[in-house]
């Protein structure tokens, strides 16, 4: 305070002295910034969402990985493809609903068809057999029992030789390329004779853990390679790789009855 005004802003009170700006009445003082972390989101279990979510969503998430590693982590990217993709995944698969594939492979699951951009989703699927024949992809549900797997149907007027072809691939194939270099394939046949449609065969396991089986019944060709759940996984040291590759082409053998209305 002081006797007389010591500038703008000061204010004489009732006992005639002078008081500092801050000092009047009707001055707040506003409390002192905080520069600390915000507050947590909460966003719900991330458990119950990811056992929630519709199968087409787990595929977007699937390819749009894969997009990402391949773009190098570009977010634009990857926002541009979901807007593009998501519309086509919810459609389902064209030759098999996924309430059939419920019913075929006997747990929860949801069918999905790939083409253009969504074909990236083939570097998480088997993709030994039918390799360019129109496919979709099977994710997994709520407690599934199986793992990602693929469905792929070809309709030719040379099944036979198609089919022909697939099971030389299986069985490992070796070309001569000259000055004395020789280039071999692995073989992946599990089961030559399997007694489905005009012929079958089944396939062994796959880097992914897929594995399944490849139907021809007259024009039609069809592959269904089936994962093994993380858990089956887990247990391949004491169950061996072999039961889970019968396992898979029995599942593989009831979707492709399915597909082919056998």
């Amino acid at each position: 305070m002081s006797d007389s005004s010591q500038g703008p802003g000061w204010w004489q009170a009732s006992d005639g002295r002078w008081y500092p700006p801050q000092s009047h009445p009707t001055q707040t003082t506003a409390p002192p910034p905080t520069y600390g972390a915000p507050p947590p989101v909460a966003y719900g279990d991330p458990a119950a969402n990811k056992s929630g979510m519709p199968g087409w969503v787990k595929a977007l998430l699937i390819i749009g990985g894969i997009l990402v590693v391949l773009v190098g982590g570009c977010t634009v990217a990857v926002g541009v493809f979901a807007n593009k993709v998501s519309n086509d995944l919810s459609k389902g698969c064209s030759f098999l609903s996924t309430a059939e594939a419920k019913k075929a492979f006997g747990t929860d699951v949801a069918t999905l068809q790939l083409g253009g951009i969504t074909k990236l989703a083939n570097a998480a699927l088997d993709t030994r057999v039918l390799r360019d024949a129109p496919s979709c992809m099977v994710t997994p549900g709520k407690d599934s029992k199986i793992g990602l797997s693929r469905i792929a149907k070809l309709e030719s007027g040379d099944a036979k030789a198609a089919f022909a072809k697939e099971l030389t691939n299986a069985k490992g194939t070796s070309t001569d390329k000259g000055n004395g270099l020789t280039v071999e394939s692995e073989a992946y046949l599990s089961e030559e004779a399997v007694s489905l449609g005009d012929e079958a065969f089944c396939t062994s396991s796959f880097i992914t853990g897929s594995s399944g089986v490849l139907v021809r019944k007259g024009n039609s060709l069809v592959y269904v390679s089936v994962s093994a759940t993380a858990a089956q996984a887990q247990d391949v040291s004491k169950t061996g790789v072999g039961e889970i590759e019968t396992t898979n082409c029995t599942v593989a053998q009831k979707v492709a009855k399915a597909v082919l209305n056998i």
